[in-house]
């Protein structure tokens, strides 16, 4: 993810934006309209009546979808998998000394046995495709292409619970995105985060996220001049703090930045 540098906007003393390039940009018919934002519902624009039904069908459609794969994990992850039983070895005694009989007993034992070591060593494909979610949610924090990303999402990822945060990245396709959208829709992320049934809460994920759009921002016109000094970084900042947004950011993991706001929060009380 790459923050915009305050330093970029900065001019030297009689440079003027408003010049003959500034121009060339003001009337370019295909220069970007602006960056891209996540917001919940379709665009006023395409929100036309006759759609409106088709879109609703095609929402109520998707929601149902992702709340019954939802139910299917959660049934699943209660249901405990069937334990190989190994049981003593086989002994000759028991075929009558038939080896026939005996070397197909001594076969499956050893089946059942390296069976029984391998569901005590290994994860279950549950276990494997929960790990896959939660890495694919931190590679995707670390990289949103948004200015405020970070602060945005760190604002989320304190008002959800650890838990949340994981049913997130399980019952969500964009869990990233999902948790900067709600960053920045503090009522629809407070609501959210006061559901703590786990069949309720997945089923509001996956009804947000099919409300979920992105759109694209238009760009403000350009400043007539930017004076020297006007975009300059602001003083005496917390540097820690941007030192652990940058380090969230880049790895995906909030956890640090999240304890230094708490301590920050604390300290002013």
């Amino acid at each position: 993810m790459h923050l915009n540098d305050p330093e970029d906007d900065i001019l030297e003393p009689g440079e003027d934006i408003a010049g003959d390039e500034g121009a060339d940009l003001q009337n370019d018919d295909d220069q970007d309209d602006g960056e891209e934002e996540i917001v919940f519902g379709t665009p006023e624009d395409d929100d036309t009546a006759a759609d409106l039904p088709k879109r609703l069908r095609a929402e109520i459609k998707e929601r149902d979808r992702k709340l019954a794969i939802a139910n299917k994990r959660l049934a699943e992850l209660d249901k405990p998998a069937p334990v190989v039983e190994v049981g003593p070895r086989p002994t000759r005694d028991e075929f009558d000394w038939d080896d026939e009989k005996y070397d197909a007993a001594i076969d499956k034992w050893n089946r059942d046995k390296f069976a029984a070591e391998q569901q005590a060593s290994a994860p279950t494909d549950l276990e494997t495709e929960a790990k896959a979610d939660v890495a694919k949610l931190q590679t995707g924090l670390s990289s949103l292409a948004f200015a405020d990303a970070s602060e945005v999402v760190g604002n989320a990822m304190e008002a959800l619970t650890d838990a949340q945060q994981f049913m997130i990245s399980q019952a969500s396709n964009e869990s990233a995105k999902l948790i900067y959208a709600l960053g920045k829709n503090p009522d629809r992320l407070a609501a959210l985060s006061a559901i703590k049934n786990p069949v309720k809460f997945i089923a509001e994920v996956a009804r947000m996220e099919a409300q979920m759009t992105t759109t694209r921002r238009k760009a403000p016109p350009p400043p007539e001049n930017i004076r020297q000094g006007d975009a300059r970084p602001a003083q005496g900042g917390d540097k820690e703090l941007a030192r652990l947004q940058k380090q969230a950011e880049a790895s995906g993991d909030y956890s640090a930045l999240l304890a230094h706001k708490r301590k920050l929060r604390d300290k002013a009380a």
